[in-house]
């Protein structure tokens, strides 16, 4: 069983298990603009192993998979279709704890919740640790203002 505490670094919030490892990502809602590119923070406190983990990115609104780690491998072929060639894990840092994803092409669809929920079986304890992560994306439109000036 694992009992969390919730935690505020600076820029970071943390769930803190009694058992098991900690789990970093965003303290506050994160903001895109339109067609551009959103990182969603997420990492451990140590690197894992990379046979025995999952990383599983979805919408919570709908349970939609945003994107999959398992068996070693990133999962692009179990994306939801709205995800998919638009959320990307930076490859070379999930073995070190970096499960951040890159979300580009933002769509005003994209606002939501997400959660980043890693699982990984410790041979030694027997058990598997879950722990989430949710984080808000809201949709800001660039705004053009125009000064006119006439001159007679």
């Amino acid at each position: 069983m694992f009992y969390l505490m919730l935690c505020c670094h600076s820029d970071f919030i943390s769930l803190i298990p009694v058992v098991g490892f900690l789990l970093h990502g965003s303290a506050g809602p994160l903001t895109a603009r339109l067609g551009g590119a959103v990182l969603l923070p997420c990492f451990v406190d140590r690197p894992l192993p990379l046979e025995e983990l999952e990383v599983d990115w979805r919408r919570t609104d709908s349970d939609t998979i945003v994107h999959l780690f398992q068996e070693g491998q990133s999962r692009p072929e179990s994306q939801g279709d709205a995800y998919r060639g638009r959320a990307h894990f930076f490859s070379q840092e999930i073995p070190k704890g970096n499960f951040s994803l890159l979300l580009q092409g933002v769509r005003t669809a994209d606002a939501g919740v997400y959660k980043c929920v890693v699982y990984t079986e410790q041979e030694q304890l027997q058990h598997v640790s879950k722990q989430e992560l949710k984080i808000t994306i809201t949709i800001c439109r660039q705004i053009i203002r125009l000064n006119l000036t006439i001159y007679t």
